[in-house]
């Protein structure tokens, strides 16, 4: 049970519960591993807003791993690293 209320039964139906109510976080989370994979370096508070305002941009692009790297590199902390 999630804090929720939510109920699931089994590993598909968690993986599709945590999809549906952590997307977001999900994005996050990749859009800052990997700036800071492509940045050689850990993320400064800056690095972090920015990467945090391409969400709703990668999530317009279906979440596509492409999109995801063409996000990050087309970015300021990218950009003028």
């Amino acid at each position: 049970d999630f804090p929720s209320g939510v109920t699931v039964n089994g590993m598909r139906e968690l993986k599709a519960e945590l999809l549906r109510s952590r997307s977001d976080d999900l994005r996050r989370a990749m859009l800052r591993k990997v700036a800071s994979y492509a940045l050689g370096r850990s993320l400064t508070l800056t690095n972090v807003e920015a990467m945090d305002s391409l969400l709703q941009d990668l999530k317009k692009r279906e979440d596509r791993l492409a999109a995801l790297v063409e996000l990050v590199v087309a970015s300021e902390p990218f950009q003028t690293k």
